[in-house]
């Protein structure tokens, strides 16, 4: 396995952030023309042995069809999409700061009310903004839900910036690979009744999930 730095395309990868069933996270920053001019930013790779498997390369292209549109204050940006030497990757807002789950854990559970209503209404501005998006060019409603809203999936920058992540599991009109009708996939903790029996889901599955977030947050 290479050493790092490394180059990746066109982007210098720093360092390993995380691993997963599906890929690795790296921290990164964009190779400019500039001399000096340095973004830090999150590169998500799609496993290369998973490359060859048409419905995990058609899933992570699905999450860079549905998160490229999505630009919201509270959900983290993916600006870049692609495929380098057979490695499918997306380029990512780098957010500096700490999980929600982290942050309950450092806090022993016991979290400020005033504190937790504000991450979780602005998660929810972020949700809603994903729920209304409409396709660009057609205003077509696009019909997106997260599917996967959890404290693990909730960021807080430490300039008190809260932001969405990871839509790899959601669901859109844009969606093209069909998840199979007996794979429930998400956080079973936070997953409303509909979505962990398998039926069909909109953007009140997102808001049960946050509810259980909060009261996570609130009964500690």
């Amino acid at each position: 396995m290479p050493g790092f730095p490394r180059n990746f395309g066109s982007f210098l990868l720093l360092a390993p952030l995380a691993h997963g069933g599906m890929g690795e996270v790296f921290l990164a920053t964009r190779l400019g023309s500039i001399e000096g001019a340095v973004r830090l930013v999150v590169v998500k790779t799609l496993r290369p042995d998973l490359a060859k498997e048409k419905s995990y390369v058609g899933r992570f292209l699905d999450e860079a069809r549905i998160a490229i549109q999505l630009t919201h204050q509270n959900i983290a940006q993916t600006f870049d999409a692609g495929c380098h030497e057979g490695v499918y990757f997306l380029a990512m807002e780098h957010v500096e700061g700490v999980t929600l789950r982290q942050l309950m854990k450092l806090a022993h559970d016991s979290v400020p009310t005033p504190v937790a209503l504000m991450i979780l209404a602005e998660a929810l501005d972020a949700l809603d903004a994903a729920h209304r998006h409409k396709h660009p060019l057609t205003r077509e409603a696009l019909g997106v839900v997260h599917r996967d809203v959890s404290p693990q999936n909730v960021m807080l920058s430490y300039d008190g910036e809260v932001k969405v992540i990871d839509f790899g599991l959601a669901a859109s009109k844009l969606k093209v690979e069909e998840t199979e009708s007996n794979v429930v996939l998400g956080k079973i903790a936070y997953m409303s009744p509909e979505q962990a029996t398998g039926n069909v889901v909109d953007g009140r599955t997102d808001q049960y999930a946050a509810a259980v977030i909060l009261y996570e947050l609130l009964a500690g």
